[in-house]
């Protein structure tokens, strides 16, 4: 387990409504969101997850995270908050343009954040999702078969990857 405060919206890695197979970076979690001003509380959609079910096939889900209206500094007015989540370490990925990956596993629960460029990831399930500077990907499919990613942008992509 995690001390993690990510919300699982589907165990099967359903989403909501017909013809999720290829999503457009504009389609991206990281990007909308609805805010409830009265409970002082915020949910969105905020990444994508990829993980691995209980016989080895790979799959996407979209994970809601809660947002809770905190007094961060005095000097500022107070804004939306998650629960920390506990890390284990840090580090930059640039790929070049074009590069591609056979099929693997994640070596940890990695939470990767595209800084520039965009990524083609496909799970075991046939699922393909596109992710440009701005998405959020945690990657959890640590067993089974895995996923392929590639770079489609034409100058490469700088990353940052978050173990958990």
């Amino acid at each position: 387990g995690s001390n993690s405060s990510l919300t699982q919206v589907s165990d099967k890695g359903d989403f909501e409504g017909p013809g999720n197979s290829q999503r457009l970076p504009g389609d991206s979690p990281m990007h909308g969101g609805a805010f409830e001003e009265e409970g002082k509380q915020c949910e969105m959609k905020a990444f994508t997850r990829l993980y691995s079910d209980s016989s080895g096939e790979s799959h996407f889900d979209d994970v809601e995270i809660d947002l809770a209206s905190t007094d961060y500094t005095p000097s500022a007015p107070p804004l939306f908050l998650s629960d920390i989540t506990t890390t284990t370490q840090f580090r930059f990925m640039q790929a070049p343009a074009g590069w591609t990956s056979d099929w693997h596993i994640s070596t940890a629960r990695t939470m990767f954040f595209v800084l520039t460029g965009k990524w083609e990831v496909t799970a075991s399930d046939g699922e393909s999702r596109r992710f440009s500077a701005g998405s959020a990907l945690l990657v959890e499919d640590t067993t089974g078969k895995g996923h392929a990613s590639r770079v489609t942008s034409e100058k490469g992509s700088l990353a940052a990857m978050i173990e958990l």
